[in-house]
């Protein structure tokens, strides 16, 4: 059996602890997952860009490397998660998923499951395709953009279906839940 994929987290331009706020409520819901967290060590100014990024992962994951990648990411460096999830593609390497925080106008398509959770309806709506293929996540009621990151286990809102037009069917469609929640359940579904 694979191992599980590891966790490349790529945070935005924010403080520090911003991140480490965000790892310690997902290795405290699942203590499991703390050997897979790795953190990118870019800086918060260089955030958006996937060469910084791509340096470091090829230092720490040399292609090709045994078990397919996770990036997780949060507003600016959905950006470079995106540039480098398709990099690590083209170059053999193997890419789980892509989840992507608040990754507003930044194309995430590609031959990998991207899952998206927003901070309010608004978002998800802008940024989640008319029938997404992977389920995805919208905060309800709406919160500060930077909640969803600090903050998971706090945001209450909505886990939307596969293919289900823009999320906002019969409750029966959706799932309500935490975006911690939504978090751990998509790792749980990876293999």
């Amino acid at each position: 059996m694979a191992s599980p994929s590891p966790f490349i987290i790529c945070p935005g331009v924010h403080a520090t602890r911003w991140t480490q706020d965000f790892v310690a409520q997902l290795v405290g819901a699942d203590r499991a997952l703390a050997p897979r967290i790795h953190v990118s060590p870019v800086a918060p100014a260089l955030a958006w860009s996937g060469y910084p990024l791509r340096r470091w992962l090829t230092a720490a994951f040399p292609i090709p490397a045994r078990s397919p990648l996770t990036f997780v990411a949060f507003s600016a460096g959905c950006v470079a998660a995106a540039a480098i999830a398709h990099y690590w593609g083209q170059q053999g390497g193997r890419v789980e998923r892509v989840i992507a925080l608040d990754g507003w106008g930044v194309p995430l398509g590609g031959p990998f499951p991207v899952q998206r959770l927003s901070h309010d309806f608004l978002t998800h709506l802008t940024t989640t395709g008319p029938a997404p293929s992977q389920s995805h996540f919208y905060g309800d009621p709406a919160v500060p953009h930077d909640h969803l990151w600090r903050y998971p286990a706090q945001v209450s809102g909505w886990m939307v279906p596969p293919r289900h037009p823009q999320g906002r069917g019969s409750s029966a469609d959706r799932l309500p839940m935490t975006a911690l929640d939504f978090l751990l359940r998509a790792v749980a579904s990876e293999g």
